[in-house]
């Protein structure tokens, strides 16, 4: 088949030069188009097939294709055209304004997409009206499926309706949910851009109830990024095992983490994990856990009895634990700038918490001075933690080594061991280490000597500047 003959009729596709070179070489002697193409980006494979559905004969489409799949199958090639047309379809509903309040911030790319559906057992399915018709033509086939999107079933709807508010109210909002923090987790706080009711109630939940009639009930919160929040509102929680890829060190156990302190959720409000650099956007999901019994239900830490700064659990079945009542969409800033607006509206917030519901049975997180810290945080996802004289310590004994010092704060999250060190520098930041020797051993950046100076200096009572 004349490739370039093919093309000059697709002359107004952009890279001609790059698909005239994939066109040449493609050997695709594989059941998935998804491993072959490195010149294209993620969606122009796809592209290509429309363009060429609309402007080819229908045997020239079927010369092309079995051209570009030289050892496959036919049915086989056509079924992962139509897969990736299907893809397609959920991406543009996962981005379309009208079906989607909350959407990623981020694109997405054909692996992380993969992923997603992967982990929501997400299976997007033919209405009856677009099914393969008898003898139909390939082109005409895979272009009928191209052109109705609207009818594909892609994915659930998003279960959240927005909150109308005026500027003035988000920024009052903001002022008072002070009132969930505890002010140890350094200098930055949540600024609300938007909330949304959800009110998302699970038959899961329901059975929990009817098994435990009197569950321990509490408020919650659960920080998440736009991409989690968008699949959240659609399918509930999910919980990854230990051994996906997907998932790194977690203190407690598998399941879905929750605190009744927002700053301390807000931390994972990013679509990258653990942060707390301003501008961040990403989002707060709150209501009402069911905690039921422990070790049986749940694990938690931080409830008094140890040196973890704020109260959290970890959630064995999250879809029949937890009752979302609320989303809303946060940017990180910082705590002076919500204070100022606690001053603008006349709002005492140290008032308030002595009050709030989110702190019922934790008064003694009370009896500590509030104030502002600025903190340079360390996460050690494999559990051992380096000391100021460069020995690798399990967690457990690194922290009862700077249980006296007031300048180290060790805690423990989603990620792993979380070493909190405090500086006299207005700065803040987070440097995740995946492999504790590793670090020890390879000094990247001058990052170990930077962690043991700072470290040294906190154990001397000096801070780095």
């Amino acid at each position: 088949m004349d490739i370039s003959r093919v093309l000059s009729k697709l002359s107004n596709i952009k890279d001609i030069k790059n698909i005239k070179k994939f066109f040449e070489t493609a050997n695709m002697a594989t059941t998935s188009i998804y491993k072959t193409n490195e010149l294209l980006s993620e969606f122009d494979f796809i592209d290509i097939v429309e363009k060429a559905m609309d402007e080819l004969p229908s045997n020239e489409f079927d010369n092309l294709l079995s051209n570009m799949f030289r050892g496959v199958k036919e049915t086989t090639y056509i079924n992962a055209i139509r897969k990736k047309i299907l893809m397609k379809a959920v991406v543009k509903e996962i981005y379309d304004d009208n079906k989607s309040l909350i959407k990623p911030l981020q694109k997405l790319n054909q692996k992380r997409l993969n992923e997603i559906l992967k982990f929501n057992n997400i299976s997007v399915k033919l209405p009856p009206s677009l099914r393969r018709k008898k003898l139909e033509p390939n082109n005409t086939y895979l272009k009928r499926i191209n052109d109705n999107h609207d009818q594909l079933e892609a994915i659930q709807p998003l279960n959240a309706e927005r909150i109308v508010e005026s500027d003035e109210d988000l920024e009052r909002k903001t002022a008072d949910y002070l009132k969930y923090y505890n002010f140890k987790h350094g200098n930055t706080a949540l600024e609300f851009i938007e909330s949304f009711d959800v009110n998302m109630k699970s038959k899961e939940l329901d059975e929990f109830i009817k098994e435990y009639p009197k569950p321990t009930i509490i408020p919650f919160f659960h920080g998440t990024g736009s991409i989690g929040a968008s699949m959240i509102l659609r399918y509930g929680f999910k919980v990854l095992k230990k051994g996906d890829s997907m998932v790194v060190g977690r203190m407690l156990g598998d399941g879905i983490y929750i605190s009744n302190i927002i700053e301390k959720a807000g931390q994972y409000i990013g679509d990258n994990g653990f942060g707390r650099k301003v501008g961040t956007i990403g989002y707060i999901l709150e209501g009402d856990a069911y905690i039921g019994q422990k070790d049986t239900h749940h694990k938690s830490a931080g409830e008094g009895n140890d040196r973890i700064i704020s109260p959290e659990w970890v959630l064995f079945d999250a879809r029949a634990q937890l009752h979302i009542k609320k989303a809303h969409k946060v940017m990180m800033t910082t705590k002076n700038h919500v204070k100022n607006l606690a001053k603008k509206y006349n709002i005492d917030h140290r008032e308030n918490i002595k009050e709030n519901s989110y702190y019922s049975g934790f008064n003694n997180l009370l009896k500590e001075e509030i104030e502002s810290l600025n903190l340079i945080t360390y996460i050690f996802f494999d559990g051992a933690c380096i000391d100021h004289n460069k020995n690798i310590l399990e967690f457990e004994d690194f922290m009862d080594m700077y249980k006296d010092n007031e300048n180290i704060i060790v805690t423990y999250g989603q990620l792993g061991p979380e070493v909190n060190i405090k500086t006299s520098a207005d700065v803040l930041g987070s440097v995740h280490i995946p492999f504790t020797r590793s670090f020890l051993e390879k000094n990247p950046d001058d990052m170990l000597d930077q962690y043991i100076t700072i470290l040294t200096n906190a154990v001397e009572g000096e801070y780095q500047e």
